[in-house]
């Protein structure tokens, strides 16, 4: 297993995430790595809109949690139980629009400040993954 930042080898994560329609979030986690995770993010992304959280095994509790609806995506960190943080999007939407993603079974609103396409969503959850350090992972809003 890779811990160095943008290793080539995916850490164990735990996934937890809704389905169906309506959005149902269950917060029943699975164990996914390699290749498996990167099916199961390419899988839930095809969905219309969805929330998942994810946090490498062995962590208390989800370190980060991503929000989508369409096109675009919303991701948040927990740096710890009560420390949360927004990831800058990368500029898909103005500062000034509103995009309402799902977090657990209702939409959540933010500013298109935090909004990004869903591959980067996705490359930003892999890098996590990875063992990119949080910090690397972007520019954060503190909460």
């Amino acid at each position: 297993m890779d811990s160095g930042a943008d290793g080539d080898s995916l850490n164990r994560v735990m996934l937890a995430r809704t389905s169906g329609e309506p959005i149902r979030f269950h917060g029943l986690e699975q164990e996914l790595a390699g290749d498996a995770l990167e099916m199961a993010l390419v899988e839930f992304l095809a969905l219309d809109r969805g929330y998942l959280e994810l946090r490498l095994s062995g962590q208390d509790y989800p370190v980060l949690t991503m929000g989508f609806d369409s096109q675009l995506a919303v991701i948040d960190c927990f740096r710890s139980q009560d420390q949360m943080a927004l990831l800058h999007g990368d500029g898909s939407k103005e500062a000034y629009e509103v995009v309402h993603v799902p977090v657990y079974d209702e939409f959540a609103s933010f500013t298109g400040a935090f909004a990004m396409t869903l591959g980067r969503a996705r490359e930003t959850l892999l890098r996590f993954a990875r063992g990119t350090p949080i910090t690397a992972l972007g520019q954060w809003f503190e909460l």
